[in-house]
């Protein structure tokens, strides 16, 4: 190859890496290095789960309780080109909850209405249990 070839060669490689690095859009984070954000799970529901605006909602935290019966995050990294959709709960395609990132928060008291909707049609299918069963009893009762 001639100087010019190499030369042509060289541009084209980096003008496709600066192309890559200036077209991704999205946060890329690594999940063994996470970073420190000012989220807390004060006020938040057991079992929840929020986005981290900090992190362009790259991350999620999944607030518990503890033993002591404090709430703790855990923290969550959606895959490269996700980010976490507060609506929905989900990592979802960045282009398609981006906009929406800053406006999380708005969404965090659906988590506990989500939760609670849970709980109870987990307590409505408990019921019904036990009333198949008591019915079956006395079904078997009256043979």
């Amino acid at each position: 190859m001639g100087v010019l070839q190499n030369m042509c060669v060289s541009l084209l490689a980096i003008s496709l890496v600066l192309c890559f690095a200036f077209s991704q859009d999205y946060p890329t984070y690594w999940e063994m290095d996470l970073p420190q954000t000012r989220f807390t799970c004060k006020d938040k529901v057991n079992g929840g789960y929020y986005a981290d605006i900090e992190t362009e909602c790259q991350m999620y935290h999944v607030c518990q309780r503890n033993k002591d019966g404090a709430m703790r995050s855990t923290r969550f990294l959606c895959g490269n080109g996700t980010v976490f959709d507060q609506r929905h709960l989900v990592c979802q395609d960045y282009r398609k909850v981006r906009r929406r990132c800053r406006d999380s928060e708005k969404y965090y008291n659906n988590v506990a209405t989500l939760l609670e909707q849970l709980e109870a049609r987990l307590r409505s299918e408990e019921a019904d249990k036990e009333i198949m069963k008591a019915a079956e009893f006395q079904f078997e009762r009256l043979k």
